[in-house]
């Protein structure tokens, strides 16, 4: 009976353990994703301007035709 408590004993010892990590590896892992959601957000914000301009047909430098308007395609 004795090396049944004993065994019990270390397995709720080793149970501690293990809640113990997890809890860690899950705070860890929720930092990550902070990071990487900022990435992606800070990635959108960049890009948008970049995609709008495109969709628009915006002239990139000026050399380009300095008339064209914008938002309307060159006739």
């Amino acid at each position: 009976m004795r090396i049944t408590i004993e065994d019990l004993e270390a397995l709720k010892e080793l149970s501690d353990e293990l809640e113990e990590n997890h809890v860690e590896t899950e705070q860890h892992l929720h930092g990550e994703i902070g990071v990487f959601f900022l990435n992606i957000a800070n990635e959108v914000r960049i890009l948008t301007p970049l995609i709008t301009c495109q969709r628009l047909e915006i002239p990139r430098s000026a050399n380009n035709n300095a008339n064209m308007i914008p938002w309307k395609k060159p006739a």
